[in-house]
């Protein structure tokens, strides 16, 4: 006698042959990484990483190959990353990748340079508003926006003029040297060096018209939203965010550059729609951040892939300790807020009056745009300087 197993719930004819069925695929495993800082100093603490995973399989660690620093072990859901006690010339990124079974998934955190003693620094320019290369407070900056800076210590300057919306002005891009250097990258008044050191026979400028927004990744490259195509405000022009390489090379990575044609729509490269986007950071896997029109929050990947999100990351603003800042200008000081919501002024004071420089808090300049550069160093734009901050670490 035949008797059908138990839970099968079919006839003896099913599978009369005794053939075995095909199994459903198994579903991959998902693996993701979390972290509350990625970046430390040389000899600083350690920062735990805990992986999440679908599967049960045992997950396995490592540090990318050449990555300095150590990890506290080689399984388990979570360990924690020590930096090398010894201080580094630049920023290094140190890939930490974890593996379930045949997924790998990568969490890239930072360690700093020393910073030196805390203290408010000029890094470069006056207040005269007017745009020159130079050395410190020789050099000048003509309608200063935004900063940002690379891991090799430089900061980069995005001027432009915006007060006229008919009448499109060129932008222009400065960088300052750690040593305070001052040139120009883009704009200038030599039309033979305009664009990266060299005449702009491509005419790109017109395409660098009223930059809403800069931002920097960890092999050089720039990225911009241009919010009025490549005539500035009066050609009606699309919504786009454009690639600059080191050597000046630009190319649109995602919306549409020239067509009348706005909207938030996720996609991939000229598929993807913007409103007005503003590239407000980047992190350390070269994740581009866009803060869109009416606060609608996008991320977008090198490969110009373009995803809404819900919010933008906390993190993608805050120092080694997970604080973020933020620039009280009635108190004309610096407030600082913890992971846990906890507020303290750690610069400047009501009774400055104009930046000086010296140890904390210091008189700070009218901050428009800071930027945390390191561990526990940030940068302030403001009053035609740009000033570097190092809090006590």
């Amino acid at each position: 006698m035949v008797s059908a197993l138990a839970g099968c719930g079919g006839s003896d004819s099913d599978n009369a042959s005794g053939t075995p069925q095909p199994q459903p695929p198994a579903q991959p495993v998902t693996l993701t990484l979390s972290s509350t800082t990625l970046r430390t100093l040389p000899g600083g603490a350690g920062i735990a990483v805990t992986a999440a995973s679908s599967g049960t399989g045992t997950i396995q660690w490592k540090l990318a190959d050449g990555a300095p620093g150590t990890l506290s072990s080689t399984t388990g859901t979570s360990v924690t990353y020590t930096p090398p006690a010894n201080g580094v010339a630049k920023t290094t990124l140190v890939p930490i990748v974890a593996t379930s079974g045949s997924t790998s998934t990568t969490l890239t955190v930072a360690v700093t340079p020393e910073p030196g003693p805390s203290g408010l620094t000029l890094l470069a320019g006056h207040a005269a508003p007017e745009s020159a290369d130079g050395v410190g407070a020789a050099a000048s900056f003509l309608y200063p926006r935004r900063i940002a800076a690379d891991t090799a210590g430089n900061v980069f300057v995005l001027e432009h003029y915006t007060s006229r919306p008919s009448l499109p002005t060129p932008g222009r891009l400065r960088k300052i040297a750690p040593d305070g250097t001052v040139t120009t990258l883009i704009g200038g008044r030599d039309p033979q060096r305009a664009w990266f050191g060299q005449a702009d026979t491509a005419n790109n400028a017109r395409r660098f018209t009223e930059p809403t927004s800069l931002v920097v990744d960890r092999t050089g490259n720039f990225y911009y939203g241009n919010a009025y195509g490549s005539g500035g405000a009066s050609s009606n022009g699309g919504s786009s965010l454009l690639k600059i390489t080191p050597t000046g090379t630009l190319s649109v990575l995602a919306g549409v550059e020239t067509a009348a044609s706005t909207g938030i729509a996720d996609g991939t490269g000229s598929a993807a729609r913007f409103m007005y986007p503003d590239a407000v950071g980047i992190d350390y896997d070269d994740v581009i951040y866009v803060q869109d029109l009416n606060n609608v929050a996008r991320k977008v990947t090198t490969a110009g892939v373009v995803t809404t999100i819900s919010s933008l990351p906390r993190s993608l603003h805050a120092d080694m300790h997970g604080n973020t800042y933020e620039y009280d200008a009635a108190a004309r000081t610096l407030v600082q807020t913890s992971p846990s919501g906890a507020r303290k002024v750690v610069a400047g004071a009501p009774t400055c009056d104009g930046f000086k420089p010296g140890p904390l808090p210091g008189c700070l300049p009218s901050v428009q745009h800071l930027i945390v550069a390191g561990g526990s160093t940030l940068v302030l734009l403001g009053d035609g300087l740009v000033v570097k901050l190092v809090l006590p670490h």
